[in-house]
This record gives structure tokens, sequence and C-alpha cells, in this order.
């Protein structure tokens, strides 16, 4: 919601966004960034992890959907991810083979390593971080706690 509330000194309107904003209804990450950007001028696009956090998007559909739109964008931003660990380290310079991601849920054709698991936390705490500071650095605007 947004409102001006009139200062009783200043006879001035200060405009405030308040967090009491419906969220919405579809959780695909595009709608989010919107509706950040629409309520609150947020460009969640702009904050440093942004990448990683769309990547993880891929990853989370290529594991859902198997084979896909996801899986074949994903193998443009992150082939390695479609090589088996063991692969990486015995064979670090050959090409990444190209097959079909067919059970993901079983832990087949897409692999997540635990070092991988632990960037992709770190990215997604990191830009948590970023929204909150965002809102820290624009408490003058009505959102601050």
């Amino acid at each position: 919601m947004e409102s001006y509330e009139e200062s009783s000194h200043t006879k001035v309107y200060i405009y405030r966004r308040s967090f009491d904003v419906p969220v919405p209804s579809d959780t695909k990450l595009q709608v989010v960034e919107h509706w950040y950007s629409r309520h609150f001028h947020l460009e969640l696009n702009a904050l440093t992890e942004w990448a990683k956090i769309d990547e993880l998007r891929l990853v989370a559909n290529a594991i859902k959907h198997a084979e896909g739109s996801s899986a074949e964008e994903l193998r443009k931003v992150c082939p390695e991810l479609f090589r088996h660990p063991l692969d990486r380290g015995f064979f670090p310079d050959d090409p990444p083979v190209t097959l079909p991601v067919c059970l993901p849920l079983a832990g087949e054709d897409l692999y997540i390593t635990e070092q991988i698991f632990r960037d992709y936390c770190q990215a997604a705490l990191q830009f948590m971080e970023g929204i909150a500071a965002f809102f820290d650095e624009h408490a003058d605007e009505g959102f601050g706690f």
C-alpha cells in the first residue's frame, strides 16, 4: 500500500510504502523480481548474487522436470554440472558429454557436489542479505523496522 503522511511541523508530505502489499501468488523468479521492482523499486537482478540465484532456479527446474528448456539453458551457463565428479577429477580437460537429463532425482545426469551446494547456500544467504540491506538503506522511504 502506498500513502502520504503529512508532518505536523513542516506541512511536507512524506511518501511511505508499507510492507502491507499482497505477495504474488505465483512464486516464479521473474514474477517475484517484478513484484519487488513494482512495490519497492528494488531491482533484484542488480544484486551481485543474481546470476547464481538464476542458475539455482535452472538447477531446481532441471531436477524437477529432467530434460527440457531449463536443462538446455543450464548446460550453457554451467556445463560442469552435467559431468560426474569423478570425470571432473580424472579428465578435467575433456569436454562434458551431452546426454539428456533423465533421472536427476535419482542422483544421475546432474551432479551437485557438496561444494557446489555450499556455494548455492552462500549465494542465497548473500542474496537475502542484499535485500535486507536495501531496506535498511531506504529506511527513510518507509522501509525501516
